[in-house]
């Protein structure tokens, strides 16, 4: 599926950044959480942004 970093930045987020935001992740974790992720997600899969 898909993650916070991935939503958010991708390849433009630092490690460090992305352990954060999976720790946010996990202590917050619900059904509209995951929701919004994926509506974040599939902008940033179809533009392109922060892809390698």
């Amino acid at each position: 599926m898909a993650c916070l970093p991935q939503a958010l930045g991708r390849s433009e987020i630092s490690f460090d950044e992305q352990v954060r935001l999976d720790i946010y992740y996990a202590e917050n974790w619900s059904f509209s959480l995951d929701l919004r992720i994926l509506m974040m997600v599939i902008p940033a899969i179809l533009s392109g942004r922060g892809a390698w």
